[in-house]
């Protein structure tokens, strides 16, 4: 009888276990507390995510030019940072406006392309006074050029494209200029006389040549080296890697290191499609640029002199200035300096770091 009264309590006790442990797993669990809020998912943190944006890049250089450089280095890490949300296409030699240099400012104010590079020279139609970096002999080396485009040089630059639907990011050195010629050696302002020389086209371009004698003229960078190898122009000016990348030297003989005016290659974006992008994405779109554009800069200013002795190895006759020769390219040059400094007047020169 004691056996079987055991027996009926332990089955009343296993059939409470029982109810007991389908009501804990019928019971939903507690919802966590308010503080303990759950870690979003990666598209909940806009300020995280970048928008997926495919745009157009384009550069009046050729695909071997410094704009080239910057612009595929700039695809490269844009692309891999973002992990392919933000692709980048290529346009070199002016391609979105038909070639034409001067057609490519008025398309880069109508978003034809989304970043746009050219050089001062040719942004200055929008106004002169961007150019005011090319007055002659205002910098003796990439440093003192950097000291003025990093600081208040580039905000002088950025104030004025903002009114051309155009927000300034950087810029790439298109260098301090040397003048290459088929037929003499042009170290010295008479050299000039009479030399048919190859500009871009700006007022301030053809005052310096035609100051020397020279008979300047405008022309496409892609017509240039046609130009230049059956006789239609004697001479051009570019730095030393504009030399090399545009093959300068198979059609001219005579390289002289004159490094009497700068040259930069403005890069901006079209401001509507910077605007509609996100802010993360806007802020690795412009680090990401400014950081291609300064590896490319530090290159071009350290390669300089090796590019010089690669093309006087190559067959030019390479010429460097000495002190006397400067002053008397100065001298010779000192009414089209106050001309311009006065033209583009105190604030520009001051932002430029010119005295």
């Amino acid at each position: 009888m004691k056996r079987v009264i055991v027996m009926l309590l332990a089955l009343t006790m296993l059939f409470a276990l029982c109810a007991c442990g389908q009501t804990a797993q019928s019971t939903p669990a507690p919802a966590p507390a308010a503080t303990e809020a759950p870690a979003p998912a990666a598209e909940a943190q806009p300020a995280e995510a970048y928008d997926k944006v495919e745009l157009k890049y384009s550069i009046n250089g050729t695909s071997t030019s410094i704009e080239a450089q910057v612009a595929n280095l700039f695809k490269e890490n844009i692309e891999a940072a973002t992990d392919g949300a933000v692709t980048v296409t290529i346009f070199t030699d002016a391609q979105l406006a038909g070639g034409d240099l001067g057609g490519s400012v008025e398309a880069a104010q109508t978003g034809v392309m989304d970043i746009y590079c050219a050089d001062t020279s040719v942004i200055a139609a929008l106004n002169p006074s961007i150019g005011t970096s090319a007055i002659p002999f205002s910098y003796k080396s990439y440093a003192d050029v950097e000291a003025a485009y990093d600081t208040t040089g580039g905000a002088y630059l950025a104030d004025i494209l903002k009114d051309y639907n155009l927000t300034f990011v950087t810029y790439a050195h298109n260098g301090l200029q040397c003048v290459t010629c088929s037929k003499v050696q042009l170290d010295n302002p008479d050299a000039f006389k009479g030399i048919k020389i190859r500009i871009s086209g700006t007022q301030l371009n053809k005052d310096i040549y035609t100051a020397l004698g020279a008979d300047p003229s405008a022309l496409n960078w892609g017509e240039v080296y046609t130009a230049l190898q059956n006789g239609t122009f004697d001479a051009q000016s570019n730095s030393p890697a504009t030399i090399k990348s545009g093959n300068i030297q198979e059609v001219q003989k005579y390289l002289a290191v004159t490094r009497h005016t700068y040259g930069a290659f403005l890069i901006s974006f079209y401001t509507p499609t910077l605007e509609k992008l996100n802010p993360a994405t806007q802020e690795i779109l412009i680090s990401t640029l400014k950081d291609a554009a300064k590896q490319i800069n530090t290159k071009t200013a350290q390669e300089e002199d090796a590019i010089l002795q690669e093309l006087a190895d190559g067959g030019m006759e390479v010429s460097y200035l000495t002190d006397e020769q400067v002053a008397a390219f100065q001298n010779a040059l000192a009414d089209v300096i106050s001309k311009y400094k006065e033209e583009y007047g105190q604030e520009a020169c001051a932002a430029f770091l010119i005295p």
